[in-house]
């Protein structure tokens, strides 16, 4: 039996990936595997799959590996933390996260807490048999370094979804987006601190479409603005699929100042629907896409002068991915 462990695959980044894997594995093949998840999964997901669902603890995991471990000839642990017991069997972690190596730069003391305590159980319960799975050459340096695991132990699998090129409708001008939670390290306030202070002296309206869980911390934000500015602020929350979709067809800039990710997905994304890219100019950026424009994420200034120079038509370059999609070769790894 093969086993692909997504107990806690739980956050948008995480749903993505699982989203993207349950696409690509045929019916077929479906009866070989066994999914792992915890009891926050959306059930009508996993229709026609073979899965066990445990409640989301490490100890009813454990559990559950010791009454298969005998079966297991291949092992795939989605979210970051590798097996709870010793397997003898081939096992892949798939790593995900750079704020586990990262604790502090979470800016949140629960969440560096928890943070530090997940990387020393991480180290802990590795082995030097395992293969680890990132999915840019940065990771593959961070977590070699942070964990102690040699290179020759780490792939490079970047693993997205390609979007089919569509006839768009006209781009909003001067419309930006950008898809984020409200973790410090999204850089939420000196954007929108940003925004407060450009130029505009054409007075463009400006749109911002933001998908914030928490309506409380949104609200905050917003008080940044001024009421007789023209930059205008939706938040739309949670959003599904399609309505990300729809709003990246609309978008004419994909606006990214996060301080630290592991890959940023919507980097990726956004090129499938012609958004131009304005961005940190940090490594985990330069790794994956070539921006349009960029700016120091540290800097309220230099983030508004960004947006003035998009708003401005500057003659900016076209944004571009760099690197290559590997859900197949991923696919075929655990097929094989």
């Amino acid at each position: 039996m093969k086993l692909i462990d997504c107990t806690y695959l739980n956050s948008p980044g995480g749903k993505k990936i699982l989203s993207i894997l349950l696409e690509n594995i045929n019916e077929k093949e479906s009866n070989k595997i066994l999914f792992l998840f915890d009891s926050r999964v959306d059930k009508k997901i996993l229709k026609g799959y073979n899965f066990k669902i445990i409640n989301n603890s490490e100890i009813e995991r454990k559990r559950f590996y010791r009454s298969v471990k005998n079966d297991l000839v291949k092992c795939f642990c989605m979210a970051n933390v590798p097996p709870p017991i010793k397997l003898k069997c081939k096992v892949y972690i798939y790593f995900h996260n750079d704020l586990i190596l990262n604790p502090g730069k979470s800016k949140s003391l629960h969440k560096t807490i928890i943070f530090w305590l997940k990387k020393i159980y991480i180290k802990f319960i590795n082995h030097k048999d395992y293969i680890w799975m990132v999915q840019t050459n940065m990771m593959k340096i961070n977590l070699s370094k942070s964990l102690q695991i040699k290179n020759n132990s780490i792939l490079i699998f970047p693993i997205f979804k390609k979007y089919q090129k569509r006839d768009l409708p006209k781009k909003v001008k001067n419309s930006f987006i950008y898809v984020c939670s409200s973790e410090n390290h999204k850089n939420l306030k000196n954007l929108i601190l940003g925004f407060s202070k450009i130029i505009n002296p054409d007075n463009h309206k400006i749109t911002l479409h933001l998908t914030i869980e928490d309506p409380r911390y949104f609200k905050s934000l917003k008080g940044l603005i001024k009421n007789d500015s023209n930059v205008f602020i939706k938040n739309h929350g949670y959003i599904e699929e399609s309505l990300l979709h729809k709003l990246y067809s609309n978008s004419e800039f994909l606006i990214y100042p996060s301080l630290i990710e592991s890959f940023g997905l919507p980097l990726i994304e956004c090129l499938d629907f012609n958004c131009k890219i304005i961005a940190s100019d940090l490594p985990y950026v330069n790794e994956v896409v070539e921006p349009s424009l960029t700016f120091d994420p540290y800097s309220v200034k230099t983030i508004s002068e960004s947006i003035d120079a998009a708003i401005k038509n500057c003659n900016y370059k076209p944004s571009k991915i760099l690197i290559n999609n590997k859900i197949d070769k991923f696919i075929e790894l655990i097929y094989s």
